[in-house]
């Protein structure tokens, strides 16, 4: 199937409007805020951790390089 510009665009127009629509009626839930705003928290933290763990990791591969050569 070929899709063109047109039709790609009209896509994406329509995901988008998708989207607004999912968080227009995501407001209408008591409490949603809240729990978004929440998530968002541990989403940040959660990041930060696997940054650490990927520094860690990092670290211990060049240790172990070190080592051995």
């Amino acid at each position: 199937m070929i899709f063109d510009d047109k039709f790609m665009i009209n896509a994406m127009k329509r995901i988008d409007e998708l989207q607004q629509e999912t968080i227009d009626k995501a407001k209408e839930i008591e409490g949603a805020s809240e729990y978004i705003k929440k998530k968002l928290e541990l989403y940040d933290k959660d990041e930060e951790l696997r940054n650490n763990l990927k520094t860690i990791h990092l670290k211990e591969m060049k240790i172990a390089k070190e080592f051995f050569v």
